[in-house]
Order: structure tokens, then C-alpha cells, then sequence
């Protein structure tokens, strides 16, 4: 049975992501979704809260993607939170990079219920398999 009483962070720059992942991911039967709009704002929220995944866009204006993604896995406190990079670079470099970096997993833009729900699924499960 797929686990969906989690909190999500969205991070992303641009509204319209975050207004259609926020949409789809309730469609999903997500209910505890907090927003971002900047790495900065995420980075608070995360430590403020109890965030079980993060889904980050790449490419943002200030701090990207990558970089609160090394920011966070350089901290011990974080090394059981599931980040799942999402972008519309489909390149290999940019996904290698992602991985190396500590994603649990890369989304391609536009993405697909089925396709978020599994990464978020695997990425949760990962991170369930390293506490046990």
C-alpha cells in the first residue's frame, strides 16, 4: 500500500509549477504539501519542519537546486530526508550530477502522476529501509 500521509516540500521559482504539483499531488491523495518558491524559503521550511520528501526544481535564480541539495546532504540531520530533482534538462550530465550529489531520484518536466508517485514512493521507502 502506497504510503501518502507525508509532508512534501515543492521548491520551484516559478508559480504555475508550484500550483500544478501542488494539484496533482493532492489528486494523488498527498495532504500535506508546503510550497517554496526560493532555496532559501525551502531551507527554512526544512528546518522548521518535518519534511519527509523534498521534489526541487534544477534551475532556480540565488541558490539552485544542486546547490541546496549539497547544502542539505552535508548535514548529518538531513542524510535520511528524500529529495527528488526535477527539471526540464534532460541530459545525462544534469542527472549524473543529481545522483552524485545525493537525489534519490531525477524527474523529467512535464511530469506524470504515475511517474511522481513512484519516485516519491521508492524515495520514501529508501529512506523507511536505512532507519529499520
Amino acid at each position: 500500500m502506497a504510503q501518502r500521509d507525508i509532508t512534501v516540500l515543492i521548491v520551484d521559482d516559478a508559480p504555475e509549477a508550484l500550483a500544478n504539483l501542488s494539484a496533482l499531488l493532492r489528486v494523488l491523495g498527498y495532504k500535506r504539501i508546503e510550497v517554496a518558491n526560493n532555496a532559501k524559503i525551502a531551507l527554512r521550511t526544512i528546518c522548521r519542519q518535518d519534511i519527509d520528501v523534498v521534489l526541487c526544481d534544477l534551475k532556480m535564480p540565488g541558490i539552485d537546486g544542486q546547490h541546496l541539495l549539497q547544502h542539505l546532504r552535508a548535514e548529518t540531520r538531513f542524510e535520511d530526508l528524500s529529495f527528488i530533482m526535477v527539471s526540464a534538462y534532460a541530459s545525462k550530465k544534469h542527472v549524473v550530477a543529481a545522483l552524485r550529489a545525493g537525489a534519490d531520484a531525477y524527474a523529467l518536466k512535464p511530469i506524470t502522476p504515475a511517474v511522481i508517485d513512484e519516485k516519491i514512493q521508492k524515495a520514501i521507502g529508501r529512506g523507511s529501509d536505512a532507519a529499520a
